[in-house]
This record gives structure tokens, C-alpha cells and sequence, in this order.
């Protein structure tokens, strides 16, 4: 009697002791279990998690799965348990199941967002290639025409004997286009068939004080007013506005210093447009001369003129020092005819832009 009931405690041990592991193994295989469709659902919400994130929470679950799957088990019962059979079915279930579609969408999700990335890298070139393209275009933008800025001098110096004697020289603009076949037709009528002259004076304008009549354009020349009509300029400070006209074609003179500028159709317009403003403007030695009149149709055009002028006044000896001046330093275009003889000199430096104002 006692040692069957014995072997009935022992047999009860094992069968409690074999349950206790089947009970640990498949809680075990479903608590894995159970993270891994928790970890699906987590990744099947539609909520902000970046796709690194998901791989990391997928990573540290599954560590943690794999981790409770293979501690080492129990030697409780004879080997091929039928429970112990139960157990590793289910974990490797557990072990094969797929990637939920979900997750899958997360990968491939996070190989499209670096996409974009990528391309615009790849693409930064193209868009320094375009930006450089732009910039060409800016800096070849069409300049059909130049102008031209004269001086011609009829002293070597200024001072008030040649001011009294009318000895004062001259300044003056002209116009070219580079093409003279090429003259818009849309062009100011007064001056196209000039332009289509081609040449460094093919559109020159000037301003004086009242004295000429009319152009003769078969002589190409002007014919002056009657001496009782002419007007001279006036030496008084006070009283130096007498009436002025914009001679065009202004062929009076040759210049003995030239500074030249590339012009678009736009700032050709613009000097036009300011010339026919002055066809009839006031004309004074000190304040609006010939040598102001040809610096403002530089400055309209955009252009910065030579150095003309002496304690605020404009007058030709000073416009011819500051191409001589341009001329040394190499800016603009210039032509310079020497006033102690020589031969004329010609420098095509660099344009230099003017002030912002």
C-alpha cells in the first residue's frame, strides 16, 4: 500500500510538472505571438511613424520574441512529448509567419521617400546648368546699336579770353546701329534714315544756342539764321538762359575725343526720346550747355559719361581730359586724337556701370 501510493504522487508529480511545461511553452509561443500581431497592428495605424521607427520596433519585438523561443527547455518526459511536440509547432508557427502587407508598404515607402532625394541630388547640376544658361542670356542680351559721346575743342585751354571770343568748342552724341540694314522700321521718324546711313555719325545730335534755320539734306548742311536772328550765348551768370535748339543731324564739328557704348533697342530709344525733348529747351553757358546736354543722353541711356565738368560746370576741354583719363585706366571705349599731333589712339577697356542713385 504505501508503495503504491508511492508511485500514484510521483505519477501526479510528473503529469503537474508535465502540464506546468506545456501551460509555459505554448503561453510562451502565444505571448510572441500575440507581439507580433500587436507589432503589425502598430504598423497598420495610420499615424505618423517613419519607417525607420517601424524597424526598430519590429527589430527590438522580435529580438525579444526570438529571445523567449529558444531558452532552453524543460527535460521533464520522455523525448517526442506529445506536449513538447505542441509547443515547438506552435513557435515555429510562430517563427515562419510573413511580413503583414503592411509593414512590407512601410519598406517600400521609405525606398520612395529617399527616391526623391536622390533625384534632386542628381538633378542640383541640370539646375546650376540652367541657372548658367540665364545668366548667358543676360550678359548676350541684343545691343543692336552704340552711342557715341564727341568733344571737339577749339582751344588747347578754357579760360574767360575764349570764353569772350565764342572759342569754347563743342560736345555732342551720335547714334549708330551696328546693321544699318537691320534699322527697325518702327523707329522715330526723324531719325531711321539716318541710322540707316550706318557709321559713327550716321544719327549725331546736338544742342546750341539758337542760330541755324533749316538742314539742307542733299548739302548735308545747315543754313544759318540771318545775323539779326542768330543768338549767342550769354556771359552773365544772371541772365544766361537764352533760347537753345537740338540740331539733328549736328555735323558742325569733328571730334577730337571719342568714348563709345553698346546700347539695346530700349536705351537707343531713350536718348532719341531725350533729344526731341530739347528741340526747343533754353540754352545757358554755365548751367545747360552743349556739354550737359550730351552728358544727361548718356546717363538716359543707363551709361556712365566721362568726367566733364569743372566746380559743377560742363564745358568740352573737361569731357576731353576725362576720356583721356578713361582712355589710361583702360574704361570704356574710347578714341583720342592728341592735341600735340600724333597719331589718334584707340582702347576698348571695360564699361563701367554707374552709381545707383
Amino acid at each position: 500500500m504505501p508503495a503504491k501510493q508511492t508511485s500514484l504522487n510521483r505519477t501526479r508529480q510528473t503529469l503537474v510538472q508535465r502540464s506546468a511545461t506545456r501551460s509555459g511553452k505554448v503561453q510562451r509561443a502565444a505571448t510572441a505571438a500575440t507581439e507580433w500581431e500587436a507589432l503589425q497592428r502598430s504598423a497598420a495605424e495610420p499615424r505618423s511613424v517613419s519607417p525607420v521607427q517601424v524597424l526598430a520596433l519590429q527589430r527590438t519585438a522580435g529580438n525579444q520574441a526570438v529571445s523567449r523561443l529558444i531558452q532552453t527547455k524543460l527535460s521533464v518526459g520522455a523525448a517526442g512529448d506529445e506536449y513538447e511536440q505542441e509547443a515547438d509547432q506552435v513557435a515555429d508557427q510562430v517563427m515562419r509567419m510573413p511580413l503583414a502587407p503592411t509593414v512590407q508598404h512601410g519598406t517600400e515607402d521609405e525606398e520612395l521617400e529617399s527616391e526623391p532625394v536622390l533625384q534632386r541630388t542628381a538633378a542640383e547640376p541640370e539646375l546650376a546648368a540652367a541657372d548658367e544658361s540665364v545668366i548667358q542670356r543676360t550678359d548676350s542680351v541684343e545691343k543692336p546699336a552704340r552711342l557715341h559721346i564727341h568733344t571737339d575743342l577749339d582751344a588747347p585751354k578754357l579760360g574767360l579770353a575764349e570764353l569772350l571770343q565764342g572759342a569754347v568748342g563743342h560736345s555732342w552724341v551720335s547714334l549708330e546701329w551696328k546693321d544699318p540694314t537691320t534699322v527697325p522700321a518702327d523707329m522715330q521718324a526723324a531719325h531711321q534714315p539716318f541710322l540707316a546711313r550706318g557709321g559713327k555719325f550716321a544719327d549725331p545730335m546736338g544742342f546750341w544756342p539758337k542760330m541755324f534755320h533749316a538742314y539742307d539734306p542733299l548739302l548735308d548742311e545747315w543754313q544759318s539764321l540771318p545775323p539779326g536772328q542768330r543768338v549767342g550765348y550769354s556771359t552773365n551768370p544772371f541772365s544766361s538762359y537764352v533760347p537753345g535748339q537740338m540740331l539733328h543731324p549736328d555735323n558742325m564739328h569733328t571730334p577730337k575725343a571719342t568714348q563709345s557704348y553698346e546700347l539695346t533697342r530700349d536705351e537707343a530709344d531713350n536718348v532719341i526720346d531725350y533729344a526731341e525733348s530739347k528741340r526747343d529747351a533754353e540754352y545757358s553757358v554755365y548751367f545747360y550747355n552743349c556739354t550737359t546736354f550730351a552728358k544727361e543722353a548718356v546717363e538716359v541711356a543707363g551709361k556712365k559719361p566721362p568726367s566733364l565738368s569743372t566746380l559743377g560746370i560742363c564745358y568740352p576741354n573737361a569731357l576731353y581730359e576725362g576720356i583721356v583719363k578713361n582712355q589710361k585706366a583702360g574704361v570704356g571705349t574710347t578714341e583720342v586724337d592728341p592735341l600735340n599731333g600724333g597719331a589718334v589712339t584707340r582702347v576698348e577697356g571695360e564699361e563701367q556701370a554707374p552709381k545707383k542713385k
